[in-house]
């Protein structure tokens, strides 16, 4: 494993953090994510965001993504989107990847097959964003 040769790298400790996150532990998720020097950026927020709203901390998951949606450049629409499922705001998600077809990033190539999008899945606006990105089922 890349994190016993290399403890603090970053991208090993973000993936480490979605696994953890997947697995059902956003405690670990949240200690991992922190670990990385990356952590201020707009993509680990987010992904700080959906942590704390899995671990039941919507207050501050919600102020993170208040401040990456006011934030004036660059926005991860696909991981602001993810935590806007966490916290079951399903229409702020939805809007928000409607947002990523205006302001696509390389992050939204996922969007077909990523499990924090799956109760989107039913959802016909889903399917228009998936059409809209040439990503339809």
């Amino acid at each position: 494993m890349i994190l016993a040769a290399e403890p603090g790298h970053d991208e090993a400790l973000i993936y480490l953090a979605l696994t953890l996150l997947q697995m059902g532990s956003p405690n670990d998720a949240l200690a991992t994510l922190r670990q990385s020097a990356l952590l201020a950026t707009p993509d680990v927020q987010a992904m700080l965001a959906i942590a704390l709203a899995v671990a039941g901390r919507a207050a501050e998951a919600r102020a993170i993504v208040g401040t990456l949606t006011r934030h004036s450049g660059y926005r991860p629409h696909f991981w602001i989107a993810a935590a806007h499922v966490a916290l079951a705001d399903l229409e702020a998600a939805l809007q928000s990847l409607e947002a990523a077809c205006d302001d696509p990033d390389d992050s939204l190539a996922g969007i077909g097959v990523a499990p924090f999008l799956d109760p989107l899945r039913s959802h016909p606006r889903f399917d228009a964003v998936l059409r809209r990105m040439r990503l339809a089922r």
